[in-house]
């Protein structure tokens, strides 16, 4: 599957589509994935770099439910 059709497949892909494929901040975090996971990173890179930026994503919108919730 191609990377156009890939992020058009659902709304989690979709939302993941407007992400820039790699930031400076996580590049060491990255290294150290693909140290722990020689065999098999490499091979899932983007979905390794999808779950992150999913990770971002959930962990922003949670605390803002937060403060949202806190200041009701």
């Amino acid at each position: 599957m191609d990377k156009q059709n890939r992020y058009q497949k659902n709304e989690t892909m979709r939302l993941l589509g407007y992400q820039s494929v790699e930031s400076p901040e996580i590049r060491p975090l990255l290294e150290d994935l693909r140290a722990a996971y020689p065999d098999s990173f490499n091979r899932n890179y983007m979905m390794v770099l999808d779950a992150f930026h999913l990770g971002v994503i959930l962990g922003k919108q949670q605390e803002r439910a937060r403060r949202k919730a806190v200041r009701s």
